[in-house]
């Protein structure tokens, strides 16, 4: 499980392995047949068919999973019919175009929270910034807007927030101070 997510699941339930989600987690699950195994976000279901994978929450309004082996089911929601992944294929679901996209995965960067990297692919800083506050648990608060949509690509690793910073402020040459869990960028 990743920083900020939640996951509830009924022990008593021997018929079915069905977990709610909010927020982040890596499944590697184990074929049984007899005893399915499925990830519930609000009305949107993902079955798994023996594999591991990676679902995502923490955008609003979109479902990202991303499919390392095996092969999972997608349902629910507004789709008009049950969707397929394969290896190596990543599905979007926006609940406010009630659309499902499929694409290319790219696995190192989906999961490389699971081996300690903060990965960053072509993404909005703001965006950025949101999951430097979930990995490190801090409060960020952007004073210089102009930078806020500037994409940024990058990885850290077993690196501390100040060194994060520092990095980010010479990249985009602003200015910060840093008071216990909370940080200001101006």
């Amino acid at each position: 499980m990743n920083g900020a997510t939640t996951i509830r699941y009924d022990i008593n339930d021997t018929e079915q392995r069905l977990v709610h989600l909010s927020g982040e987690a890596f499944f590697d699950v184990a074929k049984n047949p007899d005893c399915p195994f499925r990830v519930m976000v609000n009305d949107f279901q993902i079955e798994v068919l023996g594999t591991s994978f990676n679902v995502n929450t923490y955008k609003k309004d979109v479902i990202e999973t991303s499919l390392l082996t095996g092969k999972i089911k997608i349902s629910g929601g507004s789709l008009p019919h049950e969707y397929t992944l394969t290896p190596g294929e990543k599905a979007t679901y926006s609940s406010v175009d009630k659309a499902l996209k499929i694409t290319k995965a790219d696995v190192h960067v989906e999961t490389g929270w699971c081996n300690d990297y903060l990965i960053f692919d072509s993404e909005p800083l703001i965006d950025v910034i949101e999951q430097i506050e979930r990995w490190y648990g801090v409060e960020i608060e952007l004073k210089y807007p102009q930078i806020a949509q500037d994409l940024l690509s990058g990885s850290f690793r077993h690196e501390n927030i100040q060194n994060v910073i520092h990095s980010l402020s010479l990249q985009y040459k602003f200015k910060y101070e840093i008071h216990k869990d909370k940080i200001i960028i101006y």
